[in-house]
């Protein structure tokens, strides 16, 4: 029998030996990145110490100058939007590549942050909106003239900060590259939404990357590294994002099919996004069945979902949330900021929508077994390629729309104390 909960008066003690402390790393191949620059930010790697993964944020400012007529708009979310790529290291060797970065890291924050919230953390995302517009949390409008410094700071995604776990960040000497997107990717003249922009000037400088590690006395630390016995392998589970970019021609209908290039061993959800190839970019995703048709992914044979997603109904919006937060999801535990007026077709034009209250029609679904907190819980695809079925039912689409296929998959970091050996599984 053991003793109820409310009642069980046991304090488990910790070690007066253990510490935690603050951590902060600047670039190391420079101070200010312009488009298409990559800076290097080289995390510590002290023995006996564990990363606490979810503390870990990046702090900067970005520089927009050269505006010299007209208003001028940073889309999405800006501390996102400027990134297009991230690549993290291990001693020396890239265990990870996510492009599309800021497409991907600004769907994951539309999907899990209400209204209230991108407004309460509008400060460090780089936001701006006016009062009483409770709707309007995406994008920043610039001055019409001058510098227009914006200090952001936001979390970050990579297998580092998405494990389940504390990982000793001595196991490795870890490595993040961050690539600056170009300027036209994220920025449009305010007054039509999609055409040249008028500034000139971008930089992004005073960077710093932030976390918190606990470090463990070494009676303890020894007990954390042989729990599975002397020698034994430590195995972290985490998760990634891959992306994989085609093109719907103008004139489109009908059935469509893709196909893209794959090779999972533990896919975890499939998600996309149809983005106009000359509006917003990747900050902004439509319904490219027009308000009408169908959406399936099949994989090694198999359709998911069994039924084809229905854009005309409401049901759709669950099975993306279920692919973001996991086959577990309920509407009362989830937070979202994916309103009916963010369900735009691809034929809509900039008179259709607020570049304050961007598109957001995404669309995806799970393929994980079981719950994830279990060990590559996914499917395997088979080195086949993943097939992206939809139709086409309402108009036919006026403009080329780029389509932003998006795997999330499990990694494991593998690590084996006694040897020194690190490895990854997915």
């Amino acid at each position: 029998m053991s003793v109820p909960k409310e009642m069980n008066f046991q304090v488990p003690s910790l070690s007066k030996l253990i510490t935690s402390q603050s951590y902060v790393n600047s670039p190391s191949n420079g101070s200010s990145f312009t488009s298409g620059q990559e800076l290097q930010i080289n995390l510590i790697s002290n023995t006996n110490t564990y990363l606490i993964p979810e503390s870990m944020y990046l702090q900067f400012r970005i520089n927009i100058n050269g505006v010299v007529a007209n208003e001028n708009t940073i889309l999405g979310i800006p501390a996102c939007s400027v990134w297009s790529r991230s690549n993290l290291f291990a001693s020396g060797a890239n265990i990870e590549s996510i492009n599309n970065y800021g497409a991907i890291t600004q769907a994951l924050l539309h999907s899990k942050l209400n209204a209230s919230q991108k407004q309460g953390l509008s400060n460090a995302l780089g936001l701006k909106f006016t009062e009483g517009n409770s709707n309007l949390v995406d994008s920043y409008s610039l001055s019409n003239v001058g510098n227009n410094p914006i200090e952001c700071a936001v979390p970050l995604c990579n297998a580092l900060t998405n494990c389940s776990r504390y990982v000793p960040i001595g196991m490795a000497q870890f490595q993040l590259y961050l690539t600056v997107e170009e300027l036209a990717n994220f920025c449009v003249l305010s007054a039509d939404g999609g055409s040249a922009i008028t500034a000139t000037g971008f930089s992004i400088d005073n960077i710093e990357l932030h976390y918190k590690c606990v470090t463990l006395d070494p009676e303890t630390n020894a007990l954390v590294l042989n729990q599975g016995g002397v020698g034994s392998e430590l195995k972290f589970k985490t998760q990634s994002y891959g992306t994989t970019v085609a093109q719907i021609a103008q004139g489109s209908s009908g059935a469509q099919a893709i196909n893209f290039a794959s090779s999972y061993t533990s896919l975890k959800s499939l998600w996309c996004l149809f983005c106009q190839s000359g509006l917003y970019k990747y900050n902004a995703s439509y319904d490219i069945t027009q308000g009408s048709g169908t959406i399936q992914w099949v994989v090694a044979g198999s359709n998911w979902p069994a039924r084809s997603i229905d854009t005309r109904r409401r049901g759709s919006v669950y099975e993306f949330l279920e692919a973001i937060h996991g086959v577990n999801v309920s509407p009362e535990s989830v937070n979202t900021c994916m309103s009916v007026n963010n369900y735009l077709n691809s034929t809509s034009g900039f008179g259709d929508t607020s570049i304050k209250d961007l598109p957001k029609a995404y669309y995806g679904v799970s393929v994980e077994k079981i719950s994830s907190s279990y060990m590559m819980s996914g499917i395997t695809t088979m080195n086949s390629p993943v097939e992206l079925r939809f139709n086409i039912d309402g108009n036919a689409t006026n403009t080329n729309v780029n389509v932003l296929q998006v795997f999330n998959y499990d990694m494991v970091l593998v690590y084996n104390p006694a040897s020194g050996d690190f490895y990854t599984m997915r």
